[in-house]
Formats: structure tokens, sequence, C-alpha cells
């Protein structure tokens, strides 16, 4: 890579590091989608495994074998299980022209060796912008939005069941409110 910084980084697993590349020296609006990629420990296995925002990231190589996702996605998490896999979200765009505006997103559980992804499940989910898992991939809660009110949901791990916690105007904050900030 030439003139790139690493963006964010974490460990998928003890041999494994995922990380972001952006250019602090470019406007934010061409920062917004920095890709993801994977490398071993070692230096070993460099794998490119969602596309950056196109003309984001110069590459001085070639990284055979990879097959990245688009740049609609982006890393929600990293687990802990032992794998070296991590959780994603597909953007899911919605149809205005001109406009990028993300109306629901799609967790998915990504392979960092192999560059697969494979559907996690959300049974009776929402139709949802963030989720929150746990180190072991299961989601617990979900956000969505709809003309400016959030809901927030949250998932019975024993059933699967899924129900409302709140609703209300997204700026809205009332007593007692909460932020989740993650599952362990």
């Amino acid at each position: 890579f030439t003139d790139m910084d690493v963006g964010a980084f974490a460990w998928a697993n003890d041999e494994r590091l995922v990380f972001t590349l952006n250019d602090g020296q470019e406007a934010l609006a061409n920062r917004l989608a920095p890709g993801l990629f994977a490398v071993d420990r070692t230096g070993e296995n460099l794998r490119e495994l969602v596309k950056a925002q196109p003309g984001a990231v110069q590459r001085t190589e070639s990284l055979a074998g990879s097959r990245p996702l688009e740049f609609n996605h982006m890393l929600n998490r990293v687990l802990r299980d032992g794998s070296a896999d991590v959780i994603i979200q597909r953007l899911n765009i919605g149809p205005r022209v001109g406009v990028v505006e993300v109306k629901t997103t799609t967790p998915l559980r990504l392979n960092t060796l192999t560059g697969r992804t494979s559907s996690l499940d959300l049974a009776g989910s929402p139709d949802a912008l963030g989720w929150l898992f746990d180190d072991q991939g299961q989601v617990h809660m979900a956000v969505a939005q709809d003309k400016g009110e959030g809901s927030l949901f949250a998932r019975d791990p024993a059933k699967g069941d899924w129900a409302l916690v709140r609703k209300g105007a997204v700026t809205e904050t009332r007593p007692g409110d909460f932020m989740p900030l993650g599952v362990t």
C-alpha cells in the first residue's frame, strides 16, 4: 500500500490481525468505506476482505487469491471463540438517487483466512441498522429506525424470540435510558 495509514485494528485471534486503511490527509467523505484487511502475526497471508471506497486505497501489489466483498460491508466486531472469524455488516443501501441512505444492515460471519461469509441465525429479527453480538457470535440486541423513530429490540438467548425494549424519537432521551456497550 502506498501513502495509507492504518485506520483501526483488532486481533481476530492470537495469530490474525484485521485492520482498515485510510489516508488521514483525505477529506472525511473519502474515508467512509475504509475496506477491511487481515494478516497473520508474522506478516504472511495478507488478504483483502472488503474493498475500500473506490479510489481510496492505492496498492503497490496484487493480493493473490483475494476476492473481496464490495465496499458496502463493514466490521461489526471480532469474536473470542478461537476462530479467525469476525462479524461484519452488509449495508443495504436505499434507492434514493444521489444520496447514500442505509436502510438496513445484514450481519454476516466472515472467515478472515478464506474470505468466505456465512449467514447468521436471525430468525424473527427486525429489519435493523445495528446489531450487538457476544464473543461467540450470538446476536443479543438490534436497533432499527423508521421515519426518525428508533426501536431497540432484545433477543431471548434461550428461545430466540425478539422483544421490543424501547421505541421513541431518535434524538429523544428519557430518564433510565441506556446504551448497550457490549456483551461478553
